[in-house]
C-alpha cells in the first residue's frame, strides 16, 4: 500500500511507527501531501512520538493511536516499512537471474542462463559455455573484462531457448554516466575550450604558479 491509498481507505487504517525516526518521516510526507491532524495543525508541528513511543500509530483519520487499543483490529495496521513511498529501490543482482533469462553483454553478445541452484549458474552462447557463477560479481560486473558486463537482462519464458529476445520482457539495464565533452566553438583558431583535470601540487609547485610564498597553518 502507498500513502495515496492509505488516506483514499473509507475505513479507519493505521501506520505503525516503532521509532521516531520513521515517525518523522512519515509525518513530513504526510504534510507534503497537504494533509493536517483532524485538529487542523500541521503534521510538522508535533509527531506525538514521545506518548506512545515504540507503540505509536498515526491512522488516515488525522489521530494518532497507541497500538495495544487496535488488539481487534489488527487487520488494519500497516507497518512503516510496508509503505511503498518508503521502500528502497531494489537493485538488480545476479542472485535474481532466473533460468532462462536472456543477458546482453557490454560488446553486445547475446548468452542464455542456465540456473541450477541458488549458487550454480552457466551461460551459454557463441563462444560456448561459461560458468557465470564464478565470472560474474554479484552486480554483474565481469571479474576480468568490462566488455563482458552485463548490460540487460531479458526474462525468456522458463524452458524456452534462445527466441527473439528483443520481444522477451526488459527486467535490467544497466544505467551509466557517459563523460561528455563540450565543444563550444571555433574561432580564427584560437582555442575555446580545454578540460582542466585535476593534478597533484607540491608546496613549491603552489608558490611558484602563485608568484609568491605561503604559509600553512594548523586548524
Amino acid at each position: 500500500m502507498n500513502l495515496k491509498e492509505f488516506f483514499n481507505m473509507k475505513q479507519i487504517y493505521a501506520i505503525h511507527c516503532d521509532t521516531e525516526e520513521k515517525a518523522i518521516k512519515l509525518l513530513k510526507a504526510f504534510d507534503g501531501m497537504g494533509k493536517t491532524w483532524r485538529t487542523g495543525d500541521k503534521y510538522v508541528t508535533k509527531t506525538y512520538w514521545d506518548n506512545y513511543r515504540e507503540k505509536t500509530m498515526y491512522s488516515n483519520f488525522g489521530t494518532f493511536e497507541l497500538e495495544d487499543s487496535w488488539v481487534e483490529h489488527l487487520d488494519s495496521v500497516i507497518e512503516f516499512d510496508e509503505i511503498e513511498d518508503f521502500k528502497e529501490p531494489k537493485t538488480f543482482m545476479k542472485g535474481d537471474l532466473q533460468d532462462s533469462d536472456i543477458i546482453v553483454l557490454r560488446n553486445q553478445d547475446v548468452k542464455l542462463i542456465q540456473r541450477f541452484s541458488e549458487t550454480s549458474m552457466i551461460c551459454l552462447g557463441k563462444s560456448g559455455r561459461e560458468k557465470f557463477s564464478t565470472l560474474y560479481t554479484s552486480d554483474l560486473k565481469h571479474i576480468d573484462n568490462k566488455e563482458y558486463d552485463v548490460m540487460k537482462v531479458h526474462r525468456n519464458p522458463p524452458g524456452m531457448w534462445f527466441v527473439d529476445f528483443k520481444n522477451a520482457p526488459l527486467v535490467y539495464e544497466r544505467l551509466e554516466l557517459k563523460e561528455q565533452i563540450v565543444i563550444i566553438g571555433r574561432s580564427q583558431g584560437k582555442l575555446m575550450y580545454k578540460r582542466q583535470e585535476k593534478k597533484k601540487m607540491t608546496l613549491s609547485q603552489i608558490e611558484k604558479e602563485l608568484g609568491y610564498e605561503i604559509e600553512l597553518e594548523e586548524i
